[in-house]
């Protein structure tokens, strides 16, 4: 019986630490951990893989993990305006008000260039590695390697709105102008069209991207899922303002806790919904003001949201975990919230500063998921052509030509959509005449292998997230030396490998060849790996890339395979990432 009670009793402490509520004075607070910059910080902080990055005075970026160490700093060519995060870890910065560069994850910028119009608001990454800016009246598109793809006009457009991506890849652009007492939008294709004008049941006044569609929030406290079925727009659900008890527009958090929960917060009271039924989970009051929220977000620990006088944690269930009030008379102008309970404030004054509010019991996890990559096939011009003995190339000699010299030059909107149905339907048909095809009937892209260096070529000069995946693994699988030479030429030539598939497949190749083999074909893996280091810049990446280079130093490859691979080894080392 004593043993039961004392059973009892600690449950009964653990129940009551789980649901207990901690509040903390940060005015009563020592900071947990102080870091001083080299200016003041002058965009919001964005999250990656390795921590937070921050641009600051003086053309710095600066990057910093959890406990407040500096993991990299590095200057770019001017002072950033805008940041965002894009696809692989990448970050997208507009400088100078209308240039547009991308930075690697190690700081690196690795090209920038002049959109000519005032950029308004973050970069817009896309689902295949593109990336959409917008400025009042423009909105343009840029692959991976910085060509414009497309660049459109679309007079009075809502500006308050920012670009929204539909679930099946399409954009929406919300207008100025209404019908009544409605929105409009436009729906404009990853490829530079618009298509369609839709009408909305209110005034939106917020609206985020979920897997559902876009959620959205209307000026009267209802709330709804804008979603695309079998093509077609609609309304897949819609809150009132009396099933919400809103009484004015909400902010929005898509995707917290799960890919099926969302929140929406309007002035002290927050909801869990879930987003593919509309079905309300968890109501609850708070006690920071979401209509003038500073930090919202989800960690490993719950939900965060903060006004500029505190802040409160909820966990799934909707229970407050804690409340933070901040000291007033310290002044800051960006906030974190991190998963390991911390509350990192932004001084105006060249100081980080952080407060541990609260110990999480999530520690070591992370909340932080990389962007997946997809494609857009389902909105390609559609097309079963593919080569064969019987018709021959289905790329012709003209096509070939069209493509490559669109590639290289810009502006190729909507032709994208008939390049890349052929180009896929080819690669996979390549893909398959190398990879499982019995080769004694002679496949296609077997026996041509001319074109199929010319399809390889035109992939790689996409200047999109495609076809890694199929190069990788035919590195692994084939044989062959000079499509394995072909290979490794176009993954240096694509060199964007968020997932490390093509290096990985590099050294796979490296160690797998005979030394014997031609050494051209050794070059071609030594400039690969140098050009995916040099674009991906992640530690990983260099040193998967020290140890193929290092590899071809042994004994069994001749003098001239050791020079290059030594040259290429000192030419990582002097990009100083």
């Amino acid at each position: 019986m004593k043993r039961k009670l004392i059973f009892i009793a600690v449950l009964a402490y653990i129940n009551f630490s789980i649901f207990s509520q901690v509040k903390v004075n940060l005015a009563d607070t020592q900071p947990s951990w102080t870091t001083v910059l080299g200016g003041s910080v002058l965009t919001t902080p964005v999250r990656n893989s390795i921590g937070y990055v921050v641009a600051v005075e003086g053309k710095m970026l600066y990057a910093f993990n959890e406990e407040g160490n500096i993991i990299w700093k590095h200057p770019v060519s001017s002072k950033p305006d805008l940041v965002s995060l894009g696809k692989g870890g990448m970050l997208y910065l507009i400088t100078r008000g209308t240039r547009l560069s991308i930075v690697n994850p190690s700081g690196f910028e690795l090209w920038k260039i002049n959109t000519g119009f005032n950029v308004i608001e973050k970069p817009l990454p896309g689902r295949d590695g593109r990336v959409f800016v917008r400025g009042n009246v423009e909105i343009s598109c840029y692959g991976i390697k910085g060509s414009r793809r497309w660049h459109i006009n679309i007079a009075e457009q809502n500006t308050s709105i920012p670009l929204i991506e539909l679930n099946d890849g399409r954009l929406l652009v919300f207008l100025n102008k209404t019908k009544g007492n409605q929105s409009i939008a436009y729906i404009l294709s990853p490829f530079g069209q618009p298509e369609e004008e839709i009408v909305f049941s209110g005034i939106v006044t917020a609206a985020e991207s979920c897997n559902q569609g876009v959620l959205l929030s209307f000026s009267d406290g209802s709330i709804g899922l804008c979603s695309v079925k079998d093509g077609k727009t609609i309304s897949k659900w819609i809150l009132s303002k009396l099933e919400t008890g809103f009484s004015s527009s909400s902010a929005i958090i898509p995707s917290a806790f799960s890919d099926n929960t969302a929140v929406f917060a309007s002035g002290f009271k927050i909801l869990y919904i879930n987003q593919g039924s509309g079905a309300i989970s968890a109501s609850m009051s708070s006690t920071v003001n979401s209509a003038t929220l500073a930090f919202k977000g989800v960690t490993a620990q719950g939900l965060v949201i903060s006004d500029k006088s505190g802040a409160e944690c909820f966990d799934r269930q909707g229970n407050s975990l804690w409340q933070a009030k901040f000291n007033p008379s310290k002044s800051w102008e960006y906030l974190i919230a991190t998963d390991e309970g911390y509350l990192v404030f932004c001084r105006n004054d060249w100081v980080i500063e952080s407060y541990r509010v609260f110990q999480s019991t999530a520690s070591g996890s992370s909340s932080y998921k990389e962007q997946a990559f997809s494609h857009y096939r389902e909105l390609y011009s559609k097309t079963g052509i593919t080569s064969s003995d019987i018709l021959g190339r289905a790329v012709s000699t003209e096509l070939s030509k069209e493509i490559s010299d669109g590639w290289k030059s810009e502006d190729f909107g909507t032709k994208e959509k008939k390049w890349l149905s052929i180009l896929s339907n080819e690669m996979d048909t390549l893909y398959y005449d190398w990879m499982t095809a019995d080769p004694t009937q002679n496949p296609y892209f077997r026996t041509n292998m001319s074109y199929t260096q010319e399809i390889l070529s035109l992939v790689s000069e996409s200047g999109i997230c495609l076809y890694q995946n199929y190069i990788a693994n035919m590195l692994k699988n084939v044989n062959d030396q000079t499509m394995t030479m072909a290979l490794a030429k176009n993954a240096g030539s694509i060199s964007y490998d968020p997932k490390g598939d093509m290096l990985n497949a590099l050294a796979y190749k490296a160690i797998h060849t005979k030394p014997k083999s031609p050494d051209k074909l050794f070059y071609a893996i030594c400039d690969a790996t140098y050009e995916i280091c040099r674009f991906m810049g992640k530690p990983a990446f260099f040193k998967k890339g020290n140890e193929i280079l290092t590899y071809m130093l042994n004994p069994q490859f001749n003098k001239k395979v050791h020079a290059y691979a030594k040259a290429t080894l000192e030419k990582i080392m002097k990009l100083n990432i």
